[in-house]
């Protein structure tokens, strides 16, 4: 395990403990209690056309990791994203120690189907999803990603089902070798711009494969927060 978040504290308490910094231009992040996938919060990432608002943790350095997160995509705001960014609200990005974009996550904002890219959203398609992911109900997004520049992997789970599936593909945008920083919420292109959406998450979980145990896919994991109730 690297990191996980249930997102159960107010972001104001909880941005400068766990996860590193923020991003939000034309947008805003919030922690809402009215909306969860387990426990009792959620993060809620909104964004006007062309915004982004987005949580960044480092990491060590990392050349395989899984990550699993719930998602809730909200009737209320219709997907929006530029030409520029292949037509992709980004949801996650992967950053190299050298601060290189080295593949995104995302989704279509016509057809709801997730998206994995090199780079950016406005980088080179990997693959696509074969399922859109229906508005106004959580899923459970898994990925497994292996850098390289010519046996890299991808594969991404939507509800235990596998929507994307890619070997021996380039996953090492532009030499940056590793992943030492991940964002989660409305992220950007390569110039910056953003998309229109209302994003819940929830249960975030980075593993990495060393060790005995929590090496591999999160397989739905909730992550409650145990808050002590006394000394001793």
């Amino acid at each position: 395990l690297v990191f996980c978040d249930g997102f159960e504290i107010d972001f104001a308490d909880n941005s400068a403990g766990l996860w590193t910094s923020a991003i939000n231009t034309s947008g805003n992040l919030q922690y809402v209690n009215t909306r969860s996938r387990t426990g009792g919060g959620s993060l809620r990432v909104i964004t006007s056309t062309g915004g982004r608002a987005s949580l960044s943790r480092s990491t060590p350095s990392l050349v395989q990791l899984y990550i699993g997160f719930g998602l809730y995509i909200d009737s209320g705001t219709a997907l929006a994203a530029t030409a520029s960014s292949n037509n992709t609200v980004g949801i996650l990005q992967l950053v190299s120690i050298t601060g290189i974009n080295q593949v995104a996550l995302g989704i279509d904002a016509t057809t709801q189907k997730l998206r994995f890219l090199r780079g950016s959203t406005g980088g080179t398609t990997l693959g696509n999803g074969i399922n859109g992911l229906d508005t106004d109900r959580w899923h459970y997004i898994e990925m497994y990603v292996l850098i390289s520049d010519t046996v890299g992997v991808v594969q991404v789970r939507a509800n235990g089902t596998m929507e994307i599936d890619l070997s021996s593909v380039d996953t090492n945008n532009a030499g940056g070798g590793d992943v030492a920083t991940v964002r989660l919420g409305v992220t950007v292109n390569n110039v910056s711009n953003g998309s229109r959406a209302d994003l819940y998450f929830d249960d975030f979980i980075l593993l990495d494969t060393s060790g005995s145990v929590g090496n591999a896919w999160p397989g739905g994991a909730g992550i409650l927060m145990l808050v002590p109730d006394g000394d001793g």
